[in-house]
């Protein structure tokens, strides 16, 4: 919930449902005093024609201007700009003007700006509201006129007034338990979040919040936020939303018009649809009074949470992935943090807003390192994701910490590690090779490769490491499933078993500048898949294991490509039996 002007508490009181001789409680909001802030607006718009100039409007002067708007009006394909106000304002102050409309027929021009909505510290208005004052909008009824139009286009040189709802709110209580105390979920209106609960009882109790403006069922998600099933230490967090009430109407969690990206159940397993009940047994959401498949904007996430690049790297990138769903236009920011390495002498600083279209899952964003030539301990910064808009939900990891590797130390010039991928999970029916540069992978629920499935498959990795002192190195991985590592072909860590991702540690000492034997070995059983390896020393902090301490190994030979003809018998008339070679 956005409250730009307002300090807020929680106050628990006696909730809906308790067993008897037990208690429980529900969060109420509560104001505590004024509190200045800064303001930020963003635009979601589209132009027709590319060329479009939109101006934003507060408090009667214009304070930003923006041309050649991208996007794809007709096709809903938006863009985000972004502008942030010393002084608060609301959104009756808001006003976002068109000001070059080209109508030429004879040449194929017609300009129009699309607004989809503002968002003003988080709160969303929409532009089709009948609040929304519009004097450039056209009806076939009455051409162009000034009024309150419901609609999203400036079709003609003109602006939109938008209206201020914040005299408007609408009380929602979710009436839910966990079933370890650890759960945490989310209330999310139109898909931005207003209310965030953590250790969830174990008794069904009352969540409760307000939404600015007046809010219906179809509005509310409940997002289940930290999944965790480890069997092995008798760990299965699930959370049970037996129902919801919204403006004091009562919602029934198990209806058949409630939608579920995060139920499992035995005919499918966890699966997207209508009625499945009231539990979330993995990350997800429950879409209340839906009437159709809601929009599936999916989640956003880093690729990773450790990167490691040379000083010499030049570059390195950070992949954003869009899993689980990838409908409507999703935008995000994202920034770089100092730490031990400092922008402008180890790195390039990088902010700005990363913007989805419809059907895109990945983004990439690139940091410029800076070699400095001192000698100088291994040094990190930061990267994060936040401030998202749009039909999405933000999940971990939404910061990363990036290691730059010193080069006065033993510099490799590796290339990284052969991966076998295998079609079943022990490693033997091979699918394809390749060189990966590091191993620093979580998959989810996605796949390595098309040419594999989203489960029952494993991977091998061979080649050399090259340390860079001559001490006591400890290796972690992180898995889900199990793994085996192998050093100088010593047995590191050995975990071949089903697990949640979990951290995995084994120590080795090595020899800086010598090149060991590596294998790792991995599998994937079912649900999510990742398998990360890292390294740390007593003077090298914790890291994925950099491309150029890595030397792949050579890919197995072809049989097909090496074939040669030789007679071993001679004077048959009929075949004696077949095999099949396992690759």
């Amino acid at each position: 919930m956005a409250l730009p002007n307002r300090l807020f508490s929680f106050r628990p009181h006696q909730a809906k449902k308790s067993p008897a001789g037990s208690s429980s409680s529900t969060l109420q909001v509560e104001m505590l005093e004024d509190r200045m802030m800064l303001s930020t607006v963003q635009i979601i718009a589209a132009g027709v024609e590319n060329t479009e100039t939109m101006e934003l409007e507060i408090g009667g002067e214009v304070v930003q201007q923006w041309n050649n708007i991208g996007g794809d009006a007709y096709g809903g394909q938006f863009q985000t700009f972004n502008y942030s106000s010393p002084e608060n304002f609301s959104a009756d102050q808001v006003r976002i003007n068109f000001t070059n409309d080209v109508y030429d027929p004879a040449n194929g021009i017609d300009t129009n700006l699309r607004v989809d909505a503002i968002v003003i510290d988080g709160v969303r208005f929409e532009t089709e509201a009948s609040s929304v004052f519009s004097t450039g909008t056209w009806k076939s009824e009455d051409g162009i006129a000034p009024g309150n139009r419901e609609s999203e286009y400036l079709h003609t040189s003109g602006y939109f007034q938008y209206a201020d709802a914040s005299g408007q709110s609408t009380s929602i209580t979710v009436n839910a338990r966990g079933t370890t105390g650890e759960e945490s979920f989310a209330i999310q209106i139109g898909g931005q979040t207003i209310a965030t609960f953590t250790n969830i009882n174990t008794v069904y109790s009352s969540y409760s919040a307000s939404a600015n403006g007046f809010v219906t069922a179809d509005d509310v998600r409940v997002v289940f936020l930290n999944d965790l099933y480890d069997p092995a230490n008798g760990i299965d967090r699930n959370l049970v939303v037996d129902d919801i009430v919204v403006g004091g109407i009562q919602y029934e969690t198990e209806a058949p018009e409630v939608f579920s990206t995060g139920t499992w159940n035995a005919a499918d397993g966890v699966a997207s649809g209508f009625g499945r009940g009231d539990t979330l047994h993995s990350n997800g959401y429950l879409q209340y009074a839906a009437t159709t498949d809601p929009v599936n904007g999916g989640n956003i996430r880093l690729e990773a949470s450790q990167y490691s690049v040379s000083e010499t790297g030049g570059s390195i990138e950070i992949r954003v992935l869009r899993t689980g769903g990838s409908d409507g236009v999703v935008s995000i920011n994202y920034d770089t943090v100092e730490a031990s390495a400092v922008a402008g002498q180890d790195f390039i600083a990088n902010s700005g807003t990363l913007t989805f279209a419809d059907g895109e899952t990945s983004k990439t964003i690139t940091i410029a390192i800076l070699d400095d030539e001192n000698q100088e301990p291994n040094e990190q910064f930061g990267i994060t994701i936040d401030n998202l808009v749009g039909e999405a939900t933000l999940l971990a990891p939404r910061t990363a910490t990036v290691t730059i590797d010193d080069n006065d130390t033993v510099q490799g010039a590796g290339d990284g590690l052969l991966g076998e991928y295998f079609r079943n999970d022990n490693l033997t029916d091979r699918a394809f090779t390749r060189v990966d540069s590091t191993v620093n992978f979580d998959w989810a629920t996605s796949r390595p490769d098309a040419r594999l499935g989203v489960d029952n498959f494993s991977v091998r990795w061979t080649g050399q490491i090259e340390a860079r002192h001559d001490e006591l190195y400890t290796f972690t991985t992180r898995s889900d499933d199990g793994v085996r590592l192998f050093v100088d072909g010593q047995l590191v860590i050995d975990q071949w078993n089903d697990h949640a991702a979990t951290n995995h540690t084994g120590t080795i000492q090595l020899e800086a500048g010598v090149l060991y034997d590596i294998r790792l070995e991995y599998y994937e059983n079912t649900g999510d898949a990742v398998m990360q390896l890292n390294w740390s020393s007593a003077s090298q902090g914790f890291q994925a294991v950099p491309t150029s301490q890595l030397y792949a190994a050579d890919p197995p030979a072809n049989p097909g490509l090496t074939l040669t003809n030789q007679t071993v018998v001679n004077g048959l008339t009929a075949p004696t039996s077949i095999a099949f070679s396992q690759d």
